[in-house]
C-alpha cells in the first residue's frame, strides 16, 4: 500500500503525529540522493563568463560538456557499479541517473572553452568573441 503526496513537507501533521508513511515520503523523496538536477552558477567579466556547476561525487568521465545553437550543456551519466562478491547478500542496489543542464550564452568561441573539475565543481571559463561557431565539444581538464 502506498500514497501518492503532491508535495513533501517536513512538518508534523496538525495533530503533531507523523505516521509510518511520512518516514516512507522522507526517505524516498530525500533531494541529496535522489536529484536529478544541480546548481548552476555564472559570473560575467569583461573579457569571459566563468561558469560553475556544483557535481560532488562525480568524476570527469561522468560529465560531457558540448556546445550548439548559443546553448552550453552540462551533461551528467552516472552509473554505480558495485563488484561482485561470494558474501551472501539478501539486497544489493546499484545506482545510476542521466540529466542536463543548460545555458544561453550568445557571444562565445567554443573552441577556447576551458573546464576543469575539482573537489565537486565544475568550472567552466568561455572567453567572449565575436566569431560565432555553432557545434563543439568541451574536454575536461
Amino acid at each position: 500500500m502506498f500514497r501518492i503526496t503532491p508535495y513533501t513537507s517536513n512538518s508534523p501533521r496538525k495533530d503533531g503525529f507523523r505516521d509510518a508513511f511520512d518516514l516512507f515520503d522522507e526517505f524516498f523523496n530525500d533531494k541529496k540522493y535522489h536529484s536529478n538536477s544541480f546548481k548552476i552558477d555564472v559570473k560575467e567579466f569583461e573579457k569571459e563568463y566563468v561558469i560553475y556547476a556544483e557535481l560532488p561525487g562525480l568524476k570527469k568521465e561522468d560529465i560531457q560538456i558540448h556546445y550548439e545553437n548559443e546553448r552550453l550543456s552540462i551533461s551528467v551519466n552516472k552509473n554505480e557499479n558495485i563488484e561482485e562478491t561470494k558474501d551472501n547478500y539478501i539486497h544489493r542496489e546499484r545506482y545510476s541517473s542521466n540529466y542536463e543542464r543548460s545555458i544561453y550564452i550568445k557571444d562565445i568561441n567554443p573552441k577556447n572553452l576551458k573546464a576543469k573539475l575539482n573537489d565537486g565543481i565544475l568550472e567552466i571559463t568561455a572567453e567572449k568573441s565575436e566569431d560565432a561557431v555553432n557545434k563543439y565539444l568541451v574536454d575536461i581538464e
